[in-house]
């Protein structure tokens, strides 16, 4: 006696399933500046976490480029790490 498909699986559907996967995480993070006619102030939180997880509480999210050129990044590590090391 052949069984079918749904005596071996209960739960099978014929519905088609879904599955999502990003490579990216969102690593929040507050970058803020103010700019005045001959100064420009900018700042930055120093946590580097993931959902609830906080990886360090220690880390700069602020890049000298040039001696009057600064980049602030948050969210993605990843993309920060990408712009930075050289």
């Amino acid at each position: 006696m052949a069984l079918t498909v749904k005596q071996y699986f209960p739960d099978y559907s014929s519905a088609p399933v879904q599955h999502q996967f990003s490579p990216y995480a969102d690593n929040g993070g507050s970058v803020v500046a103010i700019a005045g006619d001959d100064f420009v102030v900018i700042g930055a939180d120093t946590r580097l976490s993931a959902g609830f997880s906080i990886y360090t509480r220690d880390q700069n999210k602020l890049f000298p480029l040039a001696k009057t050129t600064v980049l602030g990044c948050s969210g993605c590590w990843c993309d920060t790490l990408t712009l930075t090391v050289s």
